[in-house]
């Protein structure tokens, strides 16, 4: 996409990441929930701007921004492990209205090539077993399903499945 400026965040960019996770997050799984209101509460706490700074600050955190112009239209954020040689991406979300641009493609490839010179050899992450979209982009990029993997978010049980490449 032309115009398109990849970065590293930081502290300053808690209030927009607040607001691009908390929109893409909804757009993306707002659905799912069976309770509106507890939902809306977990959005509140997992994406607070306080939450962010903190997390942004953390250094086996890694968050990267997409900006079109001045406005945040996608973020990754991925995490060094305690195992040293193993790394999660926690969340990749573009804005809806700019899929289809390969913004996904260039901020996981990012995320990947920084992850690997810091010295992890694997990178894995888990998707909603209902979003097919998902599984088939990370099994283009040569991520090998692990298997599904139960997980609570907001009170409310899914089903991800968990996927791993070797970087």
């Amino acid at each position: 996409m032309k115009g398109l400026q990849i970065r590293d965040a930081s502290s300053s960019d808690a209030k927009q990441l607040s607001e691009i996770g908390k929109a893409t997050f909804r757009e993306n799984f707002g659905m799912n929930f069976h309770d509106q209101e507890k939902f809306e509460a977990y959005l509140a706490a997992s994406f607070s701007e306080e939450k962010l700074k903190n997390s942004i600050a953390k250094a086996e955190n890694h968050y990267l921004l997409a900006f079109k112009e001045e406005e945040l239209i996608a973020y990754a954020k991925s995490k060094l492990l305690s195992k040293e040689d193993e790394a999660k991406l926690q969340r990749l979300y573009v804005k809806k209205e700019f899929t289809g641009n390969k913004i996904g493609d260039v901020l996981l490839k990012q995320t990947e090539e920084k992850l690997a010179r810091l010295s992890a050899k694997q990178l894995w992450l888990l998707t909603l077993d209902s979003n097919l979209g998902a599984q088939r982009f990370y099994e283009k990029k040569g991520y090998k399903h692990l298997g599904l993997y139960p997980f609570s978010v907001a009170e409310q049980e899914f089903n991800f499945i968990k996927f791993q490449k070797e970087l």
